[in-house]
């Protein structure tokens, strides 16, 4: 009968940790921007795995300490774009997707400009037709300890804004590189 009753205690706490974690997804409510509702959801994922884990916390602790998936230990995402305006609002939103995905976001960081100078010739000569002054501009993103799971949605959400927004961002690129960072 004991056995009986922890078990059904058990499965109450499980359940109770469950719709915690369901109704801090589904807060959205009519007329709110969906941005603003951005947050991590470790607390309510972490409850869950105790719980389910079963009256040992303390093992169930050290267990979620080991990470289950691979991690990458360095991750740098570089940004360049003749706006920079643009370049900086795409910075900041690829930063807030980091730590939506709980990503340890370790630093941002701006380039100074390249300045270039391009030359248009005429047809079938050498004569210059029209000379362009260009500016690159460059934002990196320094990500630290990024789960192997977390990886693909991190670039399929930079991928997605880029492609999205149409011809906002099409003078941008993102590119993530994987590197030791000293």
């Amino acid at each position: 009968r004991a056995g009986g009753e922890r078990s059904s205690h058990q499965a109450q706490a499980l359940w109770a940790a469950c719709q915690a974690l369901w109704s801090s997804v589904r807060t959205g409510e009519p007329g709110t921007h969906w941005k603003t509702k951005l947050r991590p959801l470790r607390s309510e994922i972490k409850a869950i795995k105790i719980v389910a884990e079963g009256p040992n916390e303390k093992a169930a602790q050290c267990k979620s300490l080991k990470p289950k998936f691979p991690q990458f230990e360095n991750l740098n995402v570089q940004l360049k774009g003749y706006d920079y305006p643009i370049l900086e609002s795409y910075q900041r939103y690829l930063h807030k997707v980091a730590e939506y995905l709980d990503i340890d976001v370790a630093d941002c960081y701006a380039l100074p400009p390249q300045h270039m100078t391009v030359q248009r010739l005429c047809p079938n000569s050498t004569a210059v037709d029209a000379e362009y002054r260009l500016t690159v501009y460059e934002r990196n993103l320094h990500l630290e300890d990024v789960s192997a799971p977390f990886y693909p949605l991190f670039y399929y959400y930079a991928l997605l804004m880029q492609l999205s927004s149409g011809s906002i961002i099409q003078n941008c690129y993102c590119r993530i590189l994987m590197f030791p960072f000293s």
